[in-house]
């Protein structure tokens, strides 16, 4: 390869100048070689921890890491088979930044045990590093210290270069640094966010211990108010130590919201929850209707009696009608009379609260407040999904985009 001219044709046979083809690939290959050998270090080293931890630590020291890496949730952390976070993040922080209490595991047993898990207090990385040396080559000790002593913070996407290489902004310190990447390069939106750490070695920047799930660009905001509200102007990194559990737990609760599934809000600008408010009437069908007619004021007296039934004496029994919005043609739920049964269909808590509101100004005591029956938007979806016959289906879903509100939040 050095006998080719810059000039000369690639004698790969693309028929393009050395310099414009193979030449440039060659260069890249030899700038990511200090690279390449950094990752290769990473990898001796997860073999050897987790060894030195099966041998010297108590067998729930994992599964205890793992609960304190989610900040102990009441309903337990996630399975550690079943997560991304648990090769990608997790073992990086357990293995470099976790830190070992005896106190924690040594409430029982014989004397001599707690003496040697009193020895074993700190990361579990220095431990190694300390107990044995000549296990380590001298690569291997440089990373140990450059991982051990570099803490967790929120990175954004600035640029990305041919997929090898992004510039990211720490948004807590707010330094800016290139760091060497091909695979995460790859994959990396600018203006996203990644909750991981950057360790330098030997003029080498790389991401060590990185969340799978990237913040997506939107959510930077968040970062920005959770700095501002927790942290002080000048930011430094030993501040990253001294709130590792907060950030720790705000980059959790990003994922979250990000997985969670958006809130479908009606025209209002409410939260759409299908919900029934019951009455008991204390009066005839026939006066509930008259008294509520005002609620349906585009309605006449005529298009009214479509939806009513009468009983063996020719007297209103049941009838059903919209709730309109005054001066409008908005839909802001359904009325239904049955018997001495009021029911008011709506789509919020708030639009429950004002029928309730609107049944007492027009009914009075002859209407009892009974309860009001909420669902989510997402078991309503799922009953009718579960529904056996695809025609009933259809029918309820076709009345349900006929609602001038859910066509207002499809549009």
């Amino acid at each position: 390869m050095s006998n080719i001219g810059r000039n000369d044709p690639c004698t790969c046979g693309s028929g393009l100048k050395y310099k414009k083809c193979c030449l440039s690939k060659e260069a890249t290959v030899v700038s990511n070689l200090p690279y390449r050998r950094w990752r290769k270090v990473e990898g001796r080293l997860e073999p050897k921890l987790m060894k030195f931890v099966s041998e010297h630590y108590p067998m729930q020291t994992l599964s205890a890491a793992w609960e304190e890496y989610w900040l102990w949730p009441e309903d337990g952390a996630p399975d550690f088979d079943g997560t991304e976070e648990a090769t990608s993040i997790f073992l990086p922080w357990f293995f470099y930044n976790w830190e070992f209490i005896p106190e924690e595991y040594s409430e029982s047993g014989p004397a001599d045990k707690h003496s040697e898990l009193e020895k074993l207090t700190g990361n579990i990385c220095k431990q190694l590093l300390s107990r044995y040396p000549k296990r380590l080559d001298s690569a291997e000790q440089s990373f140990i210290e450059a991982a051990n002593t570099t803490h967790f913070s929120f990175y954004q996407v600035l640029d990305v270069a041919e997929s090898q290489s992004m510039l990211l902004k720490d948004l807590l310190t707010g330094k800016e640094v290139t760091v060497s990447e091909q695979q995460a390069a790859t994959r990396a939106v600018c203006g996203s966010a990644l909750y991981t750490r950057v360790l330098m070695l030997d003029g080498v920047n790389m991401m060590f211990g990185t969340s799978p799930y990237p913040i997506v660009p939107h959510m930077i905001a968040h970062i920005i108010e959770f700095k501002q509200h927790y942290l002080p102007k000048r930011f430094t990194k030993s501040w990253l130590k001294k709130y590792q559990y907060e950030i720790r737990d705000f980059a959790h609760q990003l994922t979250q919201a990000m997985f969670e599934p958006p809130s479908i809000q009606n025209v209002d600008g409410e939260t759409v929850r299908p919900t029934t408010v019951k009455f008991r009437l204390s009066c005839t069908p026939q006066e509930a209707m008259d008294a509520l007619a005002p609620l349906a004021e585009k309605l006449s007296a005529i298009d009214l009696k479509y939806t009513a039934s009468y009983d063996k004496a020719s007297a209103l029994y049941s009838v059903d009608f919209p709730w309109l919005k005054p001066n409008s043609h908005s839909v802001l739920g359904g009325i239904e009379i049955r018997g001495d049964e009021l029911s008011i269909d709506v789509l919020s808590n708030e639009r429950a609260d004002q029928a309730k509101k609107k049944v007492e100004h027009y009914l009075g005591a002859k209407a009892k407040f009974l309860h009001s029956v909420s669902e989510s938007l997402e078991s309503m979806l799922d009953e009718q999904a579960d529904k056996s016959h695809e025609s009933d289906f259809d029918d309820e879903h076709e009345n349900l985009m006929e609602n001038s509100e859910i066509q207002a939040i499809v549009q």
